[in-house]
């Protein structure tokens, strides 16, 4: 008898006992056999193992596992073939197999926008690591990483899963335990931060009016009014993206292109902060075009409008305190949603995180009510609502500002500042230089 005469499938051979069963087995030729697959396989291996061909529950059997069999074996093949010529096994080559993956490319737009952008995140942090061996990463490398998105929990979220879905493929493909497979999912409770109001954008606005940067008080401004995406916003160019005074920004989970019509005051600013040179709507002095690293400026500007002791408002915090600012102004939690790109539980999140009577909003839903009910406003105390506050975390982690770091400021930023000693190009500078052109600068006190 041959193995046809039962129909088992591809790869799948077997012999007669002497007892009237049989030995079923599943051997892939040895010049496509993986390295980790053993010569031959017993079948079923789910299941009593021992019976006849000639009895149906035992032929189904046989069929099932020979099938799960073969498919693991094609896909395998299949992933092994895309690294053909790679000799590394890094998060590069897993990368690169996962975005040429039947089960990627099937996935809807935002799937496929969250993983892309999950997957520049674990590059860009293997790139500064030197992309090490997937064998040499850990459990504890993967926690300490996650940890820069302990208070954005979507983001950590996805950064989680797509560490799985590396590990997974790393096991299939070279059989290298999945270092995050055991991992919570959950993540901490986040730090507590300051949120920005509408005074703490106008303190820092003019802040940078007076530093000179009145591209970042137009880019606070306008930001804290859409609450966008920082890179998206910051990418705006006139006549592309802003047009007819609306500006044309293309959501970060969808892609839809949302325009988002802006009031004259905005619309005055982004015209007035314009540089010639530039397409870009928010441009840094110094360089003559678009904000890159926001860092550097964020540290002149606290330094020059803040004090030790001082809240420390982070620019990450921006968005979701235009999202809470938007909330306590009446607008819908869908009106929200379509204005910053967020997905509609993002932004339950976001206020059940930030605003949990942070903004009388359960004073404002009492005097509604008794309102409704036939009551005054007048019969309730008068007292203003608590300043908006994160009211997770422990508070005695919530940031402070505790100097103003001119040095390290100057040394990020000295080969472009305008009129600049002729010697910063060779970085020959003393200390009495430095604090002298922050002086002129108006960055530190004579």
């Amino acid at each position: 008898m041959t193995e046809k005469q039962f129909d088992l499938g591809r790869y799948v051979r077997w012999r007669p006992r002497t007892d009237g069963t049989h030995a079923v087995s599943f051997s892939v030729p040895d010049n496509i056999r993986p390295m980790d697959w053993p010569q031959t396989i017993s079948l079923p291996e789910i299941g009593p193992d021992r019976g006849s061909l000639n009895e149906g529950w035992f032929r189904r059997a046989v069929r099932s596992d020979a099938e799960r069999l073969n498919a693991q074996l094609d896909e395998e093949l299949r992933l092994a073939g895309l690294l053909e010529g790679r000799d590394r096994r890094t998060i590069v080559e897993l990368v690169t197999v996962y975005l040429n993956d039947e089960r990627y490319r099937t996935l809807s737009a935002e799937a496929r926008y969250r993983n892309l952008r999950a997957s520049n995140i674990i590059l860009e942090w293997s790139a500064s690591r030197g992309h090490p061996d997937f064998d040499t990463v850990s459990r504890a490398h993967i926690s300490a990483m996650l940890r820069h998105f302990d208070d954005r929990q979507f983001e950590r979220l996805s950064v989680r899963s797509f560490w799985n879905i590396l590990g997974e493929l790393a096991f299939l493909i070279w059989k290298i335990p999945n270092p995050s497979k055991g991992m919570s999912w959950t993540p901490p409770v986040p730090a507590a931060v300051h949120l920005w109001d509408a005074a703490v954008v106008e303190q820092y606005a003019k802040g940078a009016i007076e530093i000179g940067q009145p591209g970042l008080a137009a880019f606070l401004r306008v930001q804290f009014f859409i609450g966008q995406r920082m890179g998206d916003a910051l990418a705006t160019r006139h006549d592309i993206e802003y047009v007819k005074g609306a500006l044309g920004v293309k959501q970060g989970k969808g892609g839809e292109l949302v325009y988002i019509p802006l009031p004259r005051e905005l619309r005055d600013q982004i015209d007035a902060a314009r540089i010639a040179e530039s397409p870009y709507l928010f441009n840094d002095a110094f360089t003559g075009t678009r904000f890159g690293s926001m860092h550097a400026v964020m540290t002149e500007l606290r330094a020059h409008i803040l004090s030790a002791g001082d809240p420390l408002h982070e620019l990450r915090v921006l968005r979701h305190s235009a999202v809470c600012e938007m909330s306590r102004l009446g607008l819908t939690e869908t009106k929200i949603a379509s204005r910053t790109g967020h997905l509609l539980g993002q932004i339950t999140t976001i206020l059940d995180r930030y605003m949990l009577d942070r903004q009388g909003v359960a004073r404002a839903a009492a005097i509604e009510q008794h309102i409704a009910a036939g009551g005054d406003a007048s019969d309730f105390i008068q007292d203003a609502a608590p300043a908006m506050q994160d009211y997770h975390g422990d508070r005695t982690k919530l940031k402070f500002y505790a100097g103003p770091g001119v040095r390290k400021t100057l040394t990020r930023r000295r080969r472009r500042a305008p009129g600049r000693p002729a010697q910063w190009a060779d970085g020959g500078l003393t200390d009495d230089q430095v604090n002298d052109w922050a002086v002129a600068m108006g960055l530190q006190a004579a």
